[in-house]
């Protein structure tokens, strides 16, 4: 009974040491400000901007519309996939360690040169209890930060809170690499790539002429009660009377997500592009009365490709060019995403073989 009486006051004295330790560490003074450290923000919901803004005088801001869609510099939506991942860093974000003494000036030099400035706003309220009533809600400016270079070993990213000396090396638990890339100021880097993104319901007509071989040229139009018309554009707009209703529905349908690889708009050889003559117009009308227009152009293929037969190719076999956005961009497109809607009449009609457009 002694021994087992020892052993318990062994093990409680142990017990007591151990939590006494956690409290005086938890507890204990340190040099690391808070206020100059936290740059993680846990209620991503409450985020209602975000502002962003490099040294090269790039600029994006990304902005929660009331519908709840997010909006890049007020006119284009935001990528989803992108948006998500930038609140899993505000959510995850920690920091190492701050940056050695030594490298202070390096480190400071640096950011003062390449770094971007990040600017979240939240909606807050002037009144909130226990998180249980709130009251006059608010927008307000709630962290401003600067984000740098990664590290040496690639594994952090030098980060400074505005007003601070000191700039931390930060991370995210679990990740390795480095975070500057999903603060970027750059807007092909937020901006969602659609092109067409219409449901059946919305889409009154669609109007596709094929420049080089006119006498392909269609026109779809969705009566609304579940039957299509089908017509020949290049016959002074003939009815067409037989033709694949199952084609037709598949070909309306594929216009829910068609996307754009990259944006392009400011390459040397865009205008002399858009002097040449399209190779396709597609023209969607819908039914709440817009229209979305793009017009598709021949990419040149890389000087000295050659076809399995030892044959020059002249132009890219996978991608072309698009004027979209009524002619506010230039993007490059992959003909693996635009076969889906580049049907010819030929193709409804079952007149020959699914067409293969020339270009190819």
């Amino acid at each position: 009974m002694k021994r087992k009486k020892v052993l318990l006051i062994t093990v409680l004295t142990i017990l007591l040491g151990a939590i006494a330790t956690h409290l005086l560490l938890t507890n204990a003074p340190t040099t690391i400000r808070r206020d100059i450290a936290d740059f993680s923000i846990r209620d991503t919901a409450s985020i209602k901007k975000v502002f962003m803004a490099d040294m090269n005088e790039n600029i994006v801001k990304l902005e929660r519309t009331e519908s709840g869609k997010w909006l890049l510099n007020d006119t284009y939506e935001v990528r989803a996939e992108n948006m998500a991942t930038l609140f899993r860093t505000l959510i995850w974000i920690e920091v190492r360690e701050p940056v050695p003494h030594r490298h202070l000036d390096d480190v400071l030099r640096l950011m003062a040169a390449t770094s971007t400035k990040v600017e979240i706003y939240q909606r807050v309220y002037r009144i909130n209890l226990f998180d249980r009533i709130k009251l006059f809600p608010h927008i307000k400016r709630t962290k401003t930060f600067f984000v740098g270079e990664s590290t040496g070993d690639q594994m952090g990213t030098y980060m400074l809170m505005e007003n601070a000396s000191t700039p931390f090396v930060t991370y995210m638990p679990g990740f390795r690499g480095f975070l500057s890339t999903r603060f970027s100021a750059h807007k092909r880097d937020w901006r969602d790539p659609k092109i067409f993104r219409y449901r059946l319901s919305e889409i009154e007509s669609v109007r596709i002429d094929f420049h080089e071989e006119p006498h392909e040229s269609i026109k779809v139009v969705n009566n609304n009660d579940r039957t299509f018309s089908l017509y020949d554009v290049h016959n002074d707009m003939q009815a067409v009377n037989t033709f694949d209703t199952l084609k037709v529905l598949s070909f309306i349908s594929s216009f829910d997500n068609i996307s754009f690889e990259a944006l392009v708009n400011h390459i040397s050889i865009k205008d002399s592009i858009l002097d040449s003559k399209p190779l396709h117009t597609i023209t969607v009308d819908l039914f709440e009365g817009t229209a979305n227009r793009i017009d598709t152009y021949k990419k040149w293929a890389i000087e000295g490709e050659e076809d399995l037969w030892g044959e020059p190719i002249i132009y890219d076999r996978d991608r072309m060019y698009a004027h979209i956005n009524n002619g506010n961009d230039f993007v490059l497109i992959q003909y693996y995403v635009f076969d889906r809607i580049l049907k010819t009449l030929s193709y409804f009609t079952g007149d020959e073989n699914e067409h293969f457009d020339t270009a190819l």
